[in-house]
């Protein structure tokens, strides 16, 4: 287990569990759903994290194209927001 501090939380991990779990996942979240947000979502899925989130998520062991659960919220302005979930293998020691 990996301690690690995220800002204002603290959580204790496994990311080799993480990356067996998540090497176990067939379909994502995404993939699987195939409503038309979910469609828009995987269209641009490759420039919507940054390049320092995704180093967060290869420290944790999660693969970001393997969304736990991903939803549409709206738009806004321009722009279609989505929220979603990535799991892991770990507790959190520090709520912030």
């Amino acid at each position: 287990m990996q301690k690690i501090r995220l800002g204002d939380q603290t959580i204790r991990h496994d990311p080799e569990r993480t990356r067996t779990a998540y090497a176990s996942v067939t379909t994502e979240s995404a993939e699987g759903c195939g409503c038309p947000y979910c469609r828009n979502f995987l269209a641009q899925r490759s420039r919507v994290y940054p390049e320092q989130f995704c180093q967060v998520l290869d420290q944790l062991g999660i693969a970001p194209e393997k969304e736990g659960d991903l939803f549409e919220v709206g738009p806004e302005g321009s722009l279609v927001i989505y929220n979603g979930w990535f799991y892991l293998a770990g507790e959190l020691i520090e709520a912030g």
